[in-house]
């Protein structure tokens, strides 16, 4: 199974990983600071809600642990993702977490397989949480737990539930008329099994994407973003087979040479891409198209050379702006 994480934000924010491409734009502060530092080294799952809050839980370089990043959240949502223990440590599994924002404040849903919370749910969503619950609604899973379960514009949503090997799907997408045909297709030749990954834009209709096996589908992206989704897409199907270590390059729009657009795309690392690996004191000869300094940067702990302690550093050659 290929490992993705993917979110849509006001004003054209959105954020794709799989392991050998991460693509974004028009990222809050706190996120960019993170990703061009080089503390993330995988995307596990990110959710973008109104006002500029957001919440990514992420893995750390080096294998250091699993962190969750996150401003702007409901004030009790915040507090039982970060609730504590006797000896400070956090209750909640930050290696699982999933997190949904709404698009409206106070409409969220988080889980982290073990346990629960949301608040101001679309009334049919309610009503299906109810119907899954022991007593009469407010007690625990009665067997199918919420895997999934993302918020579009409106009341519109999709829950994703597994019991074992049981998996049922629950929709409202008066909004998403695409992701619908896609989703009954999928239930029409028994593929749900298959289905990965979905995410919905709360702010935009009909704005969504989802993985399907290895299949990236993705409906409502801007223009010039599509570049960076089919190229997001083609290496999910390489991830498939083999995930590959990653670069970041700055990616410019198609449409005019006046107009930059801030979005960062990492590539995958392939043969065809002519790079020379090095272990140890070897150094990367590719070169890179990126506004800025060349710096050496180890792909290990993704530290800069001359901060690298790593026994055995693994360098590439990035540029940093």
């Amino acid at each position: 199974m290929v490992s993705t994480a993917f979110g849509f934000g006001e004003n054209d924010t959105y954020l794709i990983q799989c392991p050998s491409r991460r693509c974004y734009h028009n990222l809050p502060s706190g996120l960019v600071t993170l990703l061009e530092q080089g503390d993330v080294a995988e995307v596990l799952n990110v959710a973008f809600g109104p006002g500029g809050s957001y919440a990514m839980a992420f893995r750390e370089p080096c294998s250091r642990g699993y962190r969750l990043q996150t401003d702007r959240l409901p004030a009790d949502l915040e507090s039982w993702l970060f609730k504590t223990g006797w000896f400070g440590n956090y209750k909640r599994s930050f290696s699982t977490m999933q997190i949904s924002l709404g698009p409206k404040t106070g409409r969220f849903f988080a889980s982290d397989g073990k346990s629960s919370l949301w608040d101001e749910l679309p009334p049919k969503l309610e009503q299906k949480f109810a119907s899954m619950r022991q007593n009469g609604g407010t007690g625990g899973w009665i067997s199918k737990q919420p895997t999934l379960v993302s918020f579009g514009s409106g009341d519109d949503f999709v829950l994703l539930a597994k019991a074992e090997d049981e998996t049922e799907i629950f929709w409202e997408l008066k909004g998403y008329p695409e992701l619908a045909k896609a989703l009954q297709t999928i239930l029409d030749n028994d593929r749900l099994a298959d289905l990965k990954n979905l995410s919905l834009s709360p702010f935009k209709k009909d704005t969504f994407a989802l993985l399907i096996d290895d299949i990236f589908v993705q409906n409502g992206v801007l223009a010039k973003f599509l570049p960076a989704f089919e190229k997001f897409g083609e290496d999910v199907k390489l991830d498939a087979a083999a995930a590959r270590p990653a670069r970041q390059e700055e990616m410019q729009p198609e449409a005019s040479s006046s107009q930059r657009m801030s979005a960062v795309d990492v590539p995958v690392m392939s043969t065809s891409d002519s790079l020379k690996l090095h272990h140890a004191s070897l150094l990367s000869t590719q070169d890179y198209i990126f506004d800025g300094l060349a710096k050496k940067r180890c792909q290990h702990c993704m530290k800069p050379e001359g901060v690298c302690v790593c026994p055995l550093p693994y360098y590439l050659t990035d540029f940093i702006r």
